[in-house]
């Protein structure tokens, strides 16, 4: 008899220690991004399933997220304490009138780099029939953790060539042109003045012959 009672006991601790921390559908959930640029600012929220109240702690490691702000969720009337916000912990406490499914807070944070890691300690969670639900210590924190991306490469950029027209010279070719032109204009301009005074002393000698025969 007293073997049966032993092993009775003992089933019913094991099933005890089964229980899970919330009821079936009951349940609260972190989310944060698991990869973030550094630099970016990341949300970071709180939601519920079948709840109707929340009291909690939301921790963040103040080497990798600096704190920007946070504001109520639409799922209840949420109760945001900032005091301890440069230490890395925002409390909340959300109430609503009957069990609800949605975000009680969201939360802004600056991505400083490193792992960093945002967890929340569940002090308090009401159910439908306004009663704190049973907590395990193995299931009061519950941590998402961060991770550096690496930021991606931009592509060079190529200079497309302009399709000039053949006949187009280039500054030096017109340059050279130029200085041919000017050489060669001066060339005639010599010759012409070389005619010039050939005619003009031709002019003169049959002047002068003209002169003698008279």
């Amino acid at each position: 008899m007293k073997k049966v009672l032993s092993v009775l006991v003992a089933a019913i601790m094991l099933a005890a220690l089964c229980v899970p921390a919330f009821a079936a559908g009951e349940k609260v959930t972190l989310n944060a991004p698991k990869e973030a640029l550094v630099g970016d600012t990341v949300k970071v929220t709180v939601d519920v399933t079948q709840l109707s109240g929340l009291k909690a702690t939301i921790n963040f490691d103040t080497k990798a997220f600096d704190y920007v702000s946070a504001v109520s969720g639409t799922a209840m009337l949420t109760e945001i304490n900032e005091n301890a916000a440069k230490n890395g912990a925002i409390t909340i406490a959300s109430a609503q009138t009957k069990v609800v499914d949605g975000t009680v807070v969201e939360i802004t944070l600056k991505y400083k780099g490193g792992n960093g890691v945002v967890s929340i300690d569940i002090q308090d969670a009401v159910d439908a029939k306004d009663a704190s639900l049973p907590l395990k210590a193995d299931s009061v924190t519950v941590a998402q953790g961060v991770t550096p991306v690496t930021p991606p490469t931009e592509p060079e950029k190529t200079t497309a060539k302009a399709d000039n027209n053949k006949n187009d010279k280039k500054p030096a070719d017109v340059l050279k042109t130029t200085k041919e032109n000017e050489k060669l204009g001066g060339t005639v301009s010599v010759a012409a003045s070389a005619a010039a005074v050939v005619v003009m002393a031709a002019a003169v000698a049959y002047t002068m012959k003209k002169k003698n025969e008279d």
